[in-house]
C-alpha cells in the first residue's frame, strides 16, 4: 500500500493503535530518510515519547510527512540545478556531489540526524573492524564523540581545525577510492571497511558542517573555484 493511504491509517482514531503502529511501520519502510531502524531511533529521541503509546503515532508521522516534503523539494531543486548546469554546458554531475539522499539526512534536521545516524552505524559489527587499521580508527573515535553530543535533544557539535579537516579528507578520497565494488570474495573484507568509513565521515561531515548544498562536492576542506567544464 503507499504513502498517503498509510499516513491516513496513522491518524485514523478509529483504528485499533496496533492497525495504526503497523502502517506507521509501513510509511517509515517507504521513506526511511536515515534507513529503517535510525529512522525510528530518531523519531524517538526527536518526540521523547514511548513508541508503543498512541501518543507516539501522530507527532511521528507529521515528522515523516514533514522531512517528505522537504525531501522531494530537494529532489526538485537538484533537477533545476542539474538542468541549468545543462545549459551551461555543464553535462557531467560534481563528482562525488551531493544529491536529495546522498549522503543519507533528515531533510531540515540534519545534524541530529547525523548523530542517529553515526550511532547506529557505530553500533554494526563492521564498524568495530576499522580500528585495526590507525586512521580508521581516528574516525571512528570522532564518530562516537560526534554520536555523543548530537544524539540528544539539544544537538551541540565540535570544532574542527584545519589540521583535523585536511585528515578527514584525506580519509574520505581514500575510502572513496577503496570503496569500488570487490572482485572476488577475498576483496570483500576491504570494500566492506572502505564503505563503512565513507558513510561514517559523510556523516562526520553533515554533523560538523550542517546540509551539504546540493551539486556540491562533499569535502571538509574549502576547493578552489574553477571555470565551468564545458566553457
Amino acid at each position: 500500500m503507499g504513502w498517503s493511504l498509510q499516513v491516513r491509517t496513522v491518524r485514523d482514531r478509529g483504528r485499533s493503535h496496533g492497525y495504526r503502529l503497523r502502517a506507521l511501520a509501513s510509511a517509515l519502510e517507504i521513506s526511511r530518510p536515515l534507513g529503517f531502524s535510525a529512522t525510528w531511533t530518531y523519531l524517538e529521541l526527536r518526540l521523547g515519547v514511548d513508541p508503543e503509546a498512541p501518543e507516539f503515532l501522530e507527532p511521528a508521522i507529521d515528522a515523516l510527512a514533514d522531512e517528505r516534503v522537504r525531501s522531494r523539494a530537494a529532489l526538485r531543486r537538484h533537477v533545476d540545478l542539474r538542468l541549468a548546469a545543462k545549459e551551461e554546458g555543464r553535462r557531467q554531475p560534481v563528482a562525488d556531489g551531493a544529491t536529495p539522499h546522498r549522503p543519507l539526512r533528515w531533510h531540515g534536521d540534519e545534524r541530529r540526524g547525523a548523530g542517529v545516524l553515526l550511532g547506529s552505524l557505530l553500533d554494526r559489527p563492521e564498524t568495530q573492524d576499522l580500528n585495526a587499521r590507525q586512521e580508521s580508527a581516528a574516525v571512528l573515535d570522532l564518530a562516537t564523540r560526534l554520536a555523543r553530543r548530537l544524539d540528544a535533544a539539544e544537538p551541540r557539535t565540535v570544532a574542527l581545525d584545519a589540521g583535523d579537516r585536511a585528515s578527514l579528507q584525506a580519509a574520505l578520497v581514500g575510502a572513496r577510492r577503496d570503496a569500488r565494488p570487490p572482485r572476488g570474495p577475498d576483496a570483500m573484507p576491504a570494500y566492506l571497511r572502505a564503505r563503512t568509513t565513507q558513510l561514517l565521515l559523510e556523516q562526520i561531515l553533515i554533523a560538523v558542517d550542517g546540509a551539504p548544498p546540493l551539486g556540491e562536492p562533499l569535502t571538509f576542506v574549502a576547493t578552489p573555484a574553477g571555470p565551468p567544464a564545458g566553457r
